[in-house]
This record gives structure tokens, C-alpha cells and sequence, in this order.
């Protein structure tokens, strides 16, 4: 199940899109799939990728060939200069907006198709563009006949609730499981009962209807949901499409606005929205709709909160209260103001029958004071709902304030903002329900798709690229305690479409997995993504890493023999080259061929002091007296080497220390001492000759106290208290402003 992520992975992660001339588009496709999260609505169209299927299959099922009258050499003219800028750096997002505008400009269908549905796959957040593309597609007016589209309207038409899609064909059952495996206990029968009363929308006839226009329309709300905007244009493509004459017509718009409102009606800026849907019912003349949907906006947090409550004023006033409620409801408050008169004693003696609630007032007097007090009582109960949703939206109304840019755009958002959205996170986290929660965290990757830091939990405090410091429980953290298959789905949405390029989030994804017990899925996501982004220490160590935690020593071991075969540089094999050696030594306990290791990478790499450092701590770590020749041929070869003269001093004044502390032959002291006092006298003449004007360049010289610098202040430390230092614990700021620190050895090769 989980290798489908990495199928998904792989063709998103090439970029290429071939020279074919076919165009493709949507068909109806087989929809017996189970039950799907909130969160799977943002990938492509039905019969897609999802947690179950993979790339090629999609294609096979979910596309169709049309009649090609053009080929791709018929193309507009400035069609290719276009498309290969894209092609060749697909993260070039105003060379994107270059050729969506060119093709819009040429309103080429064909040319268009291709360049929209490649945009698509880097960019599904651009709500906008998918309005152009289905302008466009409207435009052609490719339209088919009713019944080839029936099936699909169908099928795609649904009654969503937060975090569900339920489908024509599913039994309730397996739709109460996912409810249970996403929502909190005390929702989940409210949810299922609220399911089980909304009909499922079915469509027996469509008077002519644009298929390629509806199926750009449901991509774009698969992959944005929560844009309001997208929805209002759906739902008017559907007014201005569908036969009014139907009967059905009226049946499909109104699933598709609770479809909306479902999906993105908890947005606090989703008024727009929720009027739109109020005044179609008023039109339709359907007034205890109209009421029943003021009952449920009047509970969510939204901006134009007190302007619904004046609607809903008005729309009570202007009404019979027999119009506006229920049969069921409209007796039930009859009988409660009747009670109340009869426990005033207006009515009757004590005694008598309190009235049903259902019989006829003759007196018109009495039929005013009792559709006024009605009225009263109607508003007084919601003025209580308007209360509570008030002091909500006070609590939230600095926060929203605070987004200046709710809409995805690929410029950096200001520090303010991205500080703003996690001051809000954490308070809906703390305050709100699971699926305020889920929405506000869609919300925030929307705007904040191309930041790791909101796709993930950071467990600590890391300075970012952004000189912002972030430390907040973040969307996969959070979906651990509500869903496995949440959690892997947004990991599998930020590498495959978002951050397709960063490090970070693949390798907490692989850790994900393996955490999971998949640990052929946690190689898969490293080994893809080394083979997309290649060079990255961090990210052959962790496949190391993985390999050693599960006894795979002899792959271990291979990863970092490969890593020294194909490095860029010395510099980058000698990095590989001490890992191998330690890993040799500490793990295998192969303490001969650690050494070889070593000396191997000294005879490539004479310069390097670490590596003559960690030749030493290994030969320091086994029997001195065993050693002791190694150990002096190794400060031998630091000594004689074309080290800087300040390293070689060091090296030297270390041996005469061995010597002084360890060694079993005078002679030899005596002759290293010699040997530290001729290098000290070769310091001296170099000192004097710079002084006399043949002075190193600036540039080398830096260079050379630099590394003198930081090599002598670890040869001065005791080896040992060394070896018990060594860390690479920062594989996370690959990218960012803090450098890698691999510890006091070896720092990483530049990448």
C-alpha cells in the first residue's frame, strides 16, 4: 500500500513531460473506492493518485483520448520558447505565468491543455488559474451529449462532511469506521445522523452540459477545497448549465452548495459563500431552508458574523413563523409559550390540559400576540447562539486580521504573517475542535505551501532561512493522534506537489515510516529523493543510518563506499571516507580495515587534517603499547606531509607528548624533540620572510589561519573527550542559515 506514495513520488518528481502530441482529459471513472479523508479532495480527479493507486494507473483509468485535429508542430509560434523555459526549471513560476498567458492570448485549446495541466502539477493551490482553464475549456464549448455525462455528475456530486466524501455506491457502515478513525467521539454520531438525512445527489437528466469545463472544475476543488471563490464560479457554472426546466436541477445545485459548505464553510472568510446559498433558497422560495442554514451559520466563527444575525432579524420578521419552521419545530415552540402562559395563569384554572400546540387560534388578537411572541422567541434563541459565536470570533478576529495574503502565491510571506499563522495554529490547537483544527492547517498551507516548517512538527527550536524561529506542534504532528493514513497523506502531498526539493520533510517521512514498521517505504523515499536532489551527506547518512538501525551492515557499509567512489571532490571523500572508517571501527568492529579506510583516504587527500585526526583517536582507542609504531606513523605522516607549518608544529608538539607519556624508547623522544625544534626554527624563518615582503596572499593566508585554527583547537582537546563528541545531529539545516555541524572532526563537503 504505501509504494504507491513513492510511484506518485517518482513520475512528480522527473517533471517531464515528453513530446507527445496527445491531449488528455478527464472521463468518468470507476468510483467503488472507500471512503476518503478531507484532505484527499486536494489531489487530482477521481481514480488518481491516493494512498491506494499509483500514477500509471490513474492514467490509464482517468483519461481518454480525444480526436487530435492539431499536433504539437502546430502549435503557436512562440509555443516552444515558452515551454522550454518551464520545462527545464518547472519552479520558474513567473516563466509559468508567461505561457499560461501566451496560451490564453492565442486561445490555442490544445497548446493550452498542456501548458494548464503541467502548471497544475507544481502549482495546484493557483485557485485563479483554474478559473482561466475552465473559462477556456467553456469558451471551446466542448460539450457531449447528456448521457455520456450523467454517469460522472453522478458520481461526482457528493454530500462531503469535514474530513469525508461519501459516495453513491458506499454502505454507512464503512462510512461510521472512518468517522470513527477521524473525528472525535463526541461528534461522530452527530456526523453519521447528519449523513445518513442528506440523499446522496443523483441526476436522471442533463439538458447539454460542458465536460471538460466541469471536469477542470472539480481538479481545481479537488485540490483546493477551501477556496470560496472556486466554488462560487462552480456553482454559477452549473446555474447557467444545468436545465431549469429539470426537476432534478434544483436537487443537484443544493447538494452542491451543502458540498460547499461543507468543504469550506468553517473558513472564516467564507460569507461570500454562505449568502450565496441563502439567497438561492430564498428564491426558490424555501424558507425553512433558508432558516435551517441561519442556524448553522450563526454558529460558526466567520467575518461578517453580526451581518448574518441582522439577515436572520429580518428574514424572522418578514415571515410567518409557521413558514419559517418545521412542523415538529413550530409545535414544539407553541407548546413552550404555552406553558409559559399557563404557569402566568392566563389561560385557565390550574388543572386543565396544557394546549397540543397544534390547534387553531380563531381570535386575531390573540393570533398577532402569539406570531409576535413567537417571533420574540425565535430571535431571543439565536441571540444566544450570536452571543456565544461572538466571543468566539473575538478570540480569533486578531488573528485573522493578521493574514494579509490567504491565497497561495509563490513570493516569501513577511515574518509578521508566518508568525501570525503560528500564534493561530496554537491557539486553534489549544481551544478549538479537531475539525477547526484540520481546516485552519489547510488554510495555512495554502499560504504557506513552499515553507517545510508548517508541514511538518519541528521538535525543536531551529533558526530557518527565514531568521524566524518556529516551535509549534505542526499539521503531520497533529494528525498523529487522529489519523496514520492523515499523517502519511500530507507527507505524500508536501514532497510529491510542494516541496518536492527539500530535504527536511522527506527524511521526517521516511522516519514516519519507518517509525510505522514500513521500512521498505522509508528506503524508497530516500533512495527517490537522492536520485532527484543528488549530493546531499545528509541524506546518504540517513539511508546509512537506517540500514545500520535494521542490521543491514554489508548495505551500510556499500552506501558509504559508494558515496567515496562517486564524490565530487577530496574533500567529499575524505567526509565519507572518516564515516566509513568509524562506522568500520565502532559498529563492525573491523578495526584493520577502518585503518585502511584511512589510509587510503590519506594517501588521496594528503592535506587533510582530519583525517589524520581520526586515525589517531582509533589508534588511541586500542592498545597503546600494540600501537605505538602505528600511532608514531601516522604523527610521521602529519609531520612530513604538506601540511601548514602551524599543523605540522602541533602534530609534532602531540607526538613528543605520546612519547613523553607512552613511549617504550628514549631514543625516539629525544628525536622528536629534535625533530618539534627544527619545525619551531622553519616557523620562525617563514615568520621573518613575510615580515621582509614575501608575505603570503591575503586570500591563502585567511584560508590556511582558518583551518589551522579550528584543526589546532581540536588536536589541543583530548582525543577521547573527542570521540565522545561526535555528533551530526544538524542534518535538518541542510539549506538554511545555521551551517551543518557534524561535529568537531570533519565538517560536510560544500554542496
Amino acid at each position: 500500500m504505501q509504494n504507491s506514495h513513492m510511484d506518485e513520488y517518482r513520475n512528480s518528481s522527473n517533471g517531464s513531460t515528453g513530446n507527445s502530441s496527445e491531449v488528455v482529459v478527464e472521463q468518468s471513472a470507476d468510483f467503488s473506492t472507500e471512503i476518503m479523508n478531507v484532505t484527499e479532495m486536494e489531489q487530482s480527479p477521481d481514480g488518481s493518485p491516493n494512498v491506494n493507486t499509483t500514477t500509471e494507473e490513474n492514467e490509464t483509468a482517468n483519461t481518454v483520448d480525444l480526436p487530435v485535429t492539431e499536433t504539437e508542430a502546430n502549435f503557436p509560434p512562440e509555443y516552444e520558447k515558452f515551454w522550454k523555459t518551464v520545462e527545464s526549471n518547472p519552479q520558474d513560476f513567473t516563466g509559468w505565468v508567461y505561457l499560461l498567458q501566451y496560451v490564453e492570448q492565442e486561445n490555442h485549446l490544445m497548446a493550452a491543455r498542456k501548458a494548464f495541466d503541467k502548471f497544475f502539477i507544481h502549482y495546484p493551490y493557483c485557485y485563479g488559474y483554474w478559473k482561466k482553464y475552465a473559462d477556456l475549456e467553456k469558451r471551446h464549448d466542448n460539450i457531449k451529449q447528456s448521457d455520456e455525462v450523467r454517469t460522472l455528475l453522478n458520481k461526482v456530486i457528493s454530500i462531503r462532511m469535514q474530513g469525508l466524501l461519501r459516495f453513491e455506491d458506499q454502505d454507512s457502515a464503512r462510512g461510521d469506521q472512518n468517522i470513527a478513525m477521524f473525528y472525535p467521539t463526541s461528534t461522530q454520531m452527530v456526523m453519521v445522523d447528519y449523513l445518513n438525512k442528506i440523499p446522496v445527489i443523483s441526476i436522471s437528466k442533463v439538458h447539454r452540459i460542458t465536460q471538460c469545463c466541469l471536469s477542470v472544475y472539480r481538479r481545481g476543488l479537488q485540490a483546493i477545497p477551501l477556496s470560496v471563490d472556486l466554488w462560487i464560479h462552480y456553482i454559477n457554472f452549473l446555474k447557467e448549465t444545468l436545465d431549469p426546466g429539470d426537476p432534478e436541477t434544483n436537487s443537484t445545485i443544493r447538494g452542491t452548495f451543502e458540498h460547499a459548505v461543507l468543504a469550506a464553510g468553517t473558513d472564516f472568510r467564507s460569507d461570500r459563500l454562505w449568502e450565496m446559498y441563502i439567497n438561492w433558497e430564498n428564491e426558490q422560495g424555501n424558507l425553512r431552508e433558508v432558516t435551517a442554514i441561519y442556524d448553522r451559520i450563526l454558529g460558526i466563527p466567520t467575518q461578517l458574523y453580526s451581518h448574518h444575525f441582522q439577515r436572520f432579524k429580518e428574514h424572522v420578521q418578514n415571515n410567518l413563523p409557521r413558514d419559517l419552521l418545521t412542523g415538529e419545530q413550530f409545535i414544539q415552540l407553541r407548546r413552550e409559550l404555552a406553558s409559559v402562559n399557563g404557569h402566568s395563569g392566563d389561560d385557565g384554572p390550574p388543572g386543565d390540559d396544557l394546549p397540543s400546540g397544534i390547534e387553531d387560534i380563531t381570535d386575531p388578537a390573540k393570533l398577532i400576540t402569539e406570531i409576535e411572541n413567537m417571533r420574540h422567541r425565535i430571535i431571543e434563541i439565536h441571540q444566544e447562539m450570536f452571543n456565544y459565536n461572538e466571543h468566539e470570533v473575538s478570540k480569533r478576529w486578531t488573528f485573522e486580521e493578521g493574514i494579509k495574503r490567504p491565497y497561495f502565491h509563490v513570493k516569501p510571506l513577511e515574518k509578521a504573517q508566518l508568525k501570525n499563522w503560528k500564534e493561530y495554529l496554537e491557539f486553534e490547537i489549544e481551544n478549538g475542535t479537531h475539525e477547526r483544527v484540520v481546516v485552519l492547517f489547510e488554510r495555512c498551507v495554502i499560504s504557506c505551501a513552499l515553507y517545510e516548517e508548517f508541514w511538518i512538527k519541528v521538535r525543536k527550536l531551529y533558526a530557518l532561512n527565514l531568521d524566524y524561529v518556529i516551535n509549534i506542534d505542526l499539521y503531520a504532528k497533529y494528525m498523529e493522534n487522529h489519523s496514520i493514513e492523515g499523517v502519511r497523506h500530507v507527507f505524500s502531498r508536501a514532497c510529491t506537489i510542494h516541496l518536492p526539493k527539500k530535504p527536511m520533510v522527506h527524511m521526517l517521512w521516511a522516519a514516519f515510516e519507518e517509525q510505522q514498521g514500513n521500512i521498505n517505504e522509508a528506503r524508497n523515499i530516500l533512495r527517490t529523493f537522492e536520485e532527484c536532489v543528488l549530493g546531499l551527506a545528509m541524506v546518504r547518512l540517513r539511508r546509512v543510518s537506517l540500514e545500520r538501525r535494521h542490521g543491514n551492515m554489508e548495505e551500510a557499509e556499500c552506501l558509504l563506499q559508494d558515496a567515496i567512489k562517486n564524490a565530487k571532490s577530496n574533500n567529499e571523500s575524505s567526509f565519507y571516507a572518516i564515516k566509513l572508517a568509524r562506522h568500520l571501527f565502532k559498529i563492525q568492529k573491523n578495526f584493520p580495515k577502518s585503518r585502511n579506510v584511512l589510509l587510503e583516504a590519506i594517501e588521496r587527500d594528503k592535506e587533510n587534517t582530519k583525517l589524520y585526526l581520526n586515525l589517531l583517536e582509533m589508534e588511541y582507542s586500542g592498545d597503546l603499547k600494540q600501537n605505538e609504531e602505528n600511532i608514531l606513523n601516522c604523527f610521521d605522516k602529519a609531520i612530513h606531509g604538506s601540511l601548514p607549518i602551524k599543523m605540522r608544529i602541533t602534530f609534532s608538539q602531540r607526538k613528543v607528548e605520546f612519547l613523553e607519556d607512552f613511549g617504550s624508547d628514549v631514543n625516539k623522544l629525544l628525536n622528536a624533540y629534535d625533530e618539534h625544534q627544527t619545525l619551531l626554527k622553519e616557523q620562525d624563518s617563514l615568520k621573518r620572510k613575510a615580515e621582509n615582503g614575501s608575505e603570503e596572499p591575503e586570500e591563502k593566508k585567511a584560508h590556511t589561519e582558518d583551518t589551522t585554527s579550528s584543526s589546532t583547537q581540536m588536536i589541543d582537546g583530548d582525543l577521547q573527550a573527542n570521540q565522545a563528541a561526535y555528533n551530526y545531529s544538524a542534518w535538518y539545516q541542510y539549506n538554511y542559515q545555521n551551517p551543518w555541524n557534524y561535529g568537531q572532526y570533519y565538517p560536510p563537503p560544500p554542496t
